[in-house]
């Protein structure tokens, strides 16, 4: 499977979720997925699509370590200090809860600490949220991924399914 880039731009961010919605089924499909540790295979079913939302224009989509190591307004050593803690923290969490690192380093993200993990959603909508910090409106950049060609070019981690992860549901 090819994956093919489409950069468009819209006169809004509502314009550019309308066509997403017009463009990209809500469908879903079935893949073959490795547990989180790595160990064991099963088949999973996921939406065909995955969305994120971006709020300011980045050159690239990338994570938040990456973004870090790459800032010139800081100090080389500030980068450096900055990604030591980040993975003393993340081990320290391994540890104390007896966790793999994509768990740890997902409790890490949710907090804020630099990782070299990328948000993902199912939802439309909350990858909007972000892409428009909080109001949808004019501004916002969202990118649409193929959850097949991630499946196979990516770790994909559900994290709604995190050991620690609070879930409430409302009826």
């Amino acid at each position: 499977m090819t994956t093919q880039i489409i950069k468009a731009e819209f006169p809004s961010l509502h314009a550019c979720i309308d066509y997403i919605k017009a463009n990209y089924p809500t469908d879903s499909i079935t893949l073959n997925a490795k547990e989180i540790d790595g160990a064991a295979e099963f088949t999973s079913t996921v939406p065909r699509f995955l969305f994120r939302g971006e709020s300011c224009d980045l050159p690239s989509t990338v994570s938040s370590m990456q973004r870090l190591k790459h800032c010139s307004s800081w100090p080389p050593k500030v980068h450096i200090e900055i990604e030591r803690i980040s993975c003393e923290i993340d081990q320290q969490l391994q540890d104390f809860w007896h966790i793999g690192s994509m768990l740890s380093a997902g409790f890490c993200q949710h907090y804020g600490l630099p990782t070299e993990l990328i948000d993902i959603t199912a939802k439309l909508e909350v990858a909007a949220f972000f892409a428009s910090d909080g109001t949808v409106g004019q501004k916002g950049r969202m990118a649409v991924f193929p959850s097949a060609v991630l499946g196979k070019k990516a770790i994909v981690i559900n994290l709604t399914l995190h050991p620690f992860a609070q879930q409430f549901r409302a009826f």
